[in-house]
């Protein structure tokens, strides 16, 4: 927009100006100075006059025009009220009524920028400016392009031309023919599409229109592109870039590259075609340009999608929505949300994928877009097929089917209009100058091209009649197909009263007939839990979002109860509030079951791998550790014997002894744990004396139990048995006082004690030693994890005693549980059952 009709400049109007000038080279160096300088302007808006006011409204129309259009709509209107106060010229005016014509139609309201274009024209003709006049003719056209209504489109194109012709107003015309080029390639007639090319081209080359130049070549490229030459295209295109590039044209860059990349994805080098994009979008960045910004990030997201990256597309297709939520064009964002909706459903998210396009197919309904809604309805109706829910299927599938012969007898009345106001327009130039033959002859082309759409305009408006007749065919075949279904469908009404089955219902549960379930409740037909689930969680559910998913438990014929995994929704009344409910439904039992054996075979399977790796950690650290010393120190004795003194004789035997005892013990540790694992230790149980038991393996501890100078007291009592295997449990007495004697101080206590109750005979090791961190508990028991508090060099083990104990216990039928707190000491309890059952 131009702001330089003003006549006097105060101080402070300077100030604006000059603020002014600061946004737009901000804007030229990629907006680094932007929101300052826009918070600046908001600020001196109240302290200046009304001329001052009008150059703050139209910069930041202009720049929200890129950014938030109802912003733009904002200050556009403002600055348009001002400059009417202000008695400016209608030149300026009109300039105010096409920018927020502009504006208004890309945010949906189509009547308003309209009636705003209509507002231009007349104050064109007022002026008798029919430059301007021409120019707001070519702007009414693009109005009509962008709602895909081409026979208007042409005919505002055609008066645009009679006015430049008739005043002879060059500057327009490399433009125009470049637009009217465009238009027949639109609609696939290359012949004319080619002729308005070499128009243009001309044009610019006369009159030195370097813009109108680059656009000619990017039509021609898309005539070859349409022709499948593409070596010619490509041509077309980088000469276009070329010659932006040397008179730098920023904005024609950026969409010469946009033209690149779409020959690029044409050869399918889809790397090369997001290099031009990613191109394209740095400039728009520059140029400020939001709107464009976020098409060409959707742009992207088509090319992902050919490359068949769902989740790369709905990255981009976030992006591009993010930017046009922000801007407010309603027929983008609407656009964006049917995409995502589209992405999610291949990605299986169905809720996520419902949301989104229930919220574009809302916006399509605002602003009245037939496309959108056949769009729309036709993604609901893939993603209810998805979720076998195919009565809704059918409903948004018979939508989609009017919307799209809607669509297609619209395009045909357009394409009749279209052609007959071309037949005008070469009527009109064949009395005023001579035309090439090729146009002549065409004329009666036309004329027969007229008749035949005409035919094809009645033969869509029969098909659609057909359509219908098929459509209730087609609800005949649906209900046959749910009958049939091998899932299960039962709908209720509101009050939980069963009002149809189907025959994949009475197959799954066994009922002779249906009349077992019409007019019963479905609570009859579940457990008490799964009873509570329906009232407590899925009718609300569906009452508050409509769609529920999940497990249940239903009742057979024969009483047994089995596990189903459910997909629910709601079928409303015209007021919009529940009148049944559908679930349809698989027996899982079986799967449920498997998936239970899986997750046991995985636990058996980890409990496996961290056995194997625990054995390969204990021959690899705790085996050649002792190993090294006996071979060391016998390797000195051996070879060095005569060197030695005999107390050094006697302290290297003592040491190989000591290494050889602990690594005999340890290998009969793994040994033994090997064999548990294994399952072939064979148990002989026998009613033991417990006491017993204890005091001997007091008694093969004693060397060990002196040399730590603590004392180990044996409080069972003399006749206390349990139905065991000596062996074993043996084995398993002697790795705990084993383990209490080891962590225990000097001069401290061990005690071992007994309980007995009705089910379960005990006994209990307890010692004052360092104790256990209660971090560490839960995992001294386990293979992966196992280990106890070190607290000196003296405590060395493989952690193996307590993974012996644990498998030896467990094979008795008996539990072995610990208690401990750091620093004081620690209890390790073992339990059997008392078969005698005697307290």
């Amino acid at each position: 927009m131009k702001t330089y009709s003003l006549i006097k400049i105060s101080s402070l109007r300077y100030l604006i100006m000059l603020l002014t000038t600061i946004f737009f080279v901000g804007l030229s160096l990629n907006g680094a100075s932007q929101p300052n300088t826009i918070d600046s302007l908001k600020l001196l808006e109240t302290n200046t006059d009304e001329q001052g006011k009008l150059i703050i409204y139209n910069t930041l129309a202009e720049h929200y025009s890129h950014v938030n259009l109802d912003s733009a709509v904002y200050y556009g209107d403002k600055g348009l009220k001002l400059s009417k106060s202000l008695g400016l010229d209608n030149v300026h005016i009109v300039e105010l009524l096409l920018f927020l014509s502009t504006n208004y139609t890309s945010n949906g309201n189509f009547t308003k920028g309209q009636l705003l274009l209509q507002q231009a024209e007349e104050l064109c003709i007022v002026e008798n400016d029919y430059e301007l006049l021409a120019f707001v003719k070519i702007k009414t056209g693009e109005y009509y392009g962008h709602q895909g209504n081409y026979a208007e489109y042409l005919n505002s194109l055609n008066s645009a031309l009679r006015i430049i012709d008739k005043k002879n107003i060059h500057n327009l015309k490399p433009d125009l023919y470049n637009k009217m080029g465009a238009l027949y390639l639109r609609i696939d007639d290359i012949k004319y599409a080619k002729i308005f090319r070499i128009k243009a081209f001309e044009n610019s080359i006369n009159h030195k229109n370097t813009v109108g130049y680059i656009s000619s070549l990017l039509l021609e490229g898309d005539i070859f592109l349409k022709l499948n030459k593409l070596d010619s295209c490509y041509i077309c295109y980088n000469k276009a870039l070329e010659i932006a590039k040397e008179s730098n044209l920023k904005s024609e860059i950026q969409k010469t590259y946009k033209f690149i990349a779409k020959y690029w994805i044409s050869e399918k080098d889809y790397g090369k075609a997001i290099t031009n994009v990613d191109s394209s979008i740095i400039y728009c960045k520059k140029l400020g340009l939001t709107t464009e910004l976020s098409s060409l990030i959707t742009y992207k997201s088509h090319i992902y999608s050919n490359i068949g990256d769902v989740k790369k597309t709905l990255e981009y297709n976030l992006k591009s929505l993010k930017l046009r939520e922000h801007s407010g064009n309603l027929k983008l964002i609407c656009s964006s949300f049917l995409n995502i909706g589209g992405n999610y459903t291949e990605l299986g998210d169905y809720k996520k994928a419902m949301y989104y396009l229930n919220e574009g197919i809302k916006i399509a309904s605002a602003i009245s877009s037939n496309l959108y809604l056949k769009y729309g309805y036709g993604k609901l109706a893939k993603l209810y097929i998805l979720q076998d829910r195919y009565e809704e299927a059918f409903f948004y599938t018979k939508l989609n089917t009017q919307y799209n012969d809607s669509l297609l007898i619209s395009k045909t009345s357009d394409r009749v209009l279209f052609y007959r106001n071309q037949y005008k327009l070469e009527k009109e130039i064949a009395t005023s100058k001579s035309l090439t033959h090729e146009i002549r002859t065409s004329y009666i082309y036309f004329l027969i091209a007229l008749l035949f759409i005409s035919f094809v305009g009645i033969f869509f408006l029969i098909r659609a009649n057909v359509l219908r007749k098929k459509a209730l065919s087609e609800m005949r075949k649906l209900s046959t197909v749910v009958e049939n279904m091998s899932q299960a469908v039962l709908i209720i009404n509101t009050n939980g009263i069963i009002t149809y089955v189907n025959n994949g219902l009475l197959k799954i549960t066994n009922y002779p007939s249906d009349s077992y379930f019409i007019n019963k409740s479905v609570f009859d037909f579940t457990n008490d839990n799964s009873a509570k689930q329906i009232r407590d969680e899925i009718l609300p559910t569906l009452t508050k979002t409509g769609n529920w998913h999940g497990e249940t438990h239903n009742k057979r014929y024969d009483g047994s109860f089995f596990i189903t995994e459910e997909v629910c929704s709601v079928i409303k009344s015209k007021n919009g509030k529940p009148k049944y409910y559908v679930a349809i439904y698989n027996d899982i039992t079986n799967r449920k079951k498997d998936e239970l054996e899986l997750k046991l075979s995985r636990e058996k399977l980890k409990l496996a791998v961290e056995t194997r790796d625990k054995m390969f950690s204990i021959i690899a650290n705790d085996l050649t550790g002792p190993f090294g010393s006996i071979l060391g120190f016998s390797k000195l004795m051996a070879t060095e014997f005569h060197d030695y003194q005999t107390e050094d004789h006697e302290r290297f035997s003592r040491l190989i002894y000591e290494s050889s005892k602990t690594t005999y013990d340890l290998l009969t540790n793994l040994l033994n744990w090997s064999r548990a694992q294994l399952g072939s230790i064979e148990l002989f149980t026998d009613n033991v004396n417990l006491n017993l038991l204890v005091d001997e393996n007091i008694e093969a501890l004693k060397l060990m139990i002196s040399k730590r100078g603590i004392s180990v007291k044996n409080k069972i009592p003399a006749n206390f048995s349990a139905s065991i295997d000596n062996d074993t449990i043996s084995i398993v007495i002697k790795n705990l006082l084993t383990n209490a004697i080891k962590f225990s101080p000097h001069d401290t206590e061990i005690i071992v004690t007994s309980n007995k109750t009705s089910d379960f005979i005990s006994i209990t090791i307890s010692d004052k030693g360092y104790g256990i961190r209660s971090e560490k508990m839960d995992n001294i028991f386990k293979v992966s994890v196992n280990e106890l508090e070190v607290t000196n060099k003296d405590q060395k083990g493989a952690g193996l005693g307590l993974l012996l104990c644990k498998e030896l216990v467990r094979l008795n039928g008996g539990t072995i549980s610990a208690r401990s707190e750091f620093g004081v000491g620690s209890d390790f309890t073992i339990s059997f059952p008392n078969s005698n059952n005697n307290a």
